[in-house]
């Protein structure tokens, strides 16, 4: 799962729960003067003809190089499903870090997801060398009432001037009003098929 404070807390295993909001480009001074942090992303997505799973160690592979192995049974079918389904894998780095991610589609505020943390420096080959669908964005962590995050993506490139905030929940809090929210929230657009990540890399690839 991604960080965030609510992710300390009781959340499903595999599951990734969040709302997600349009910020308007003139706030953003605002967000930056009591925000806790913020780290660069580059995300990129991987044709299907570029990922090769193989059941004999439970691994998944890019362009014939093992990314991960050893994926847990319990983990296994999982994946293998969302990626037989057509839920795309994504590799992204984060600061000095980097992730393999498989994720589902949306279902309300839910999806399916898995993430393992894989090597930086083959992540930023991949992304450099294979013309593979991506962004680049900065995030910047605004600290909430009642112990969560809002994780405000700044994105760049030909997305430049697009914000878009997270609010990562737990089971408990999917249902409840969330106190305190920030007046520069924008339209909700929570599972919202235009707004995913993949669909803002395809439209700033072919405009």
């Amino acid at each position: 799962m991604k960080w965030s404070i609510a992710n300390q807390r009781a959340v499903p295993e595999n599951v990734e729960i969040e709302r997600r909001f349009l910020v308007d480009v003139e706030n953003l001074q605002t967000i930056r003067k009591a925000a806790s942090g913020e780290v660069d992303i580059s995300q990129w997505y991987p044709p299907p003809s570029e990922v090769e799973l193989s059941p004999e160690n439970h691994s998944i592979a890019l362009s014939g190089r093992v990314m991960i192995e050893g994926i847990p049974e319990s983990d296994w079918r999982g994946v293998c499903e969302l990626i037989s389904g057509g839920s795309g894998v994504r590799i992204r780095t984060k600061g000095d870090l980097a992730f393999l991610t498989v994720k589902g589609r949306w279902v309300g505020v839910m999806r399916a997801e898995y993430e393992w943390p894989v090597d930086a420096e083959l992540v930023r080959q991949f992304g450099e060398s294979q013309g593979w669908l991506g962004i680049s964005k900065t995030r910047i962590y605004y600290p909430l009432d009642g112990d969560l995050l809002c994780e405000v993506d700044v994105f760049s490139g030909s997305l430049a001037g697009l914000l878009i905030a997270e609010i990562e929940l737990t089971s408990k809090e999917i249902q409840q009003d969330l106190p305190g929210l920030p007046e520069w929230l924008g339209d909700e657009i929570t599972g919202v098929p235009e707004w995913d990540n993949f669909a803002l890399a395809k439209r700033s690839h072919y405009p």
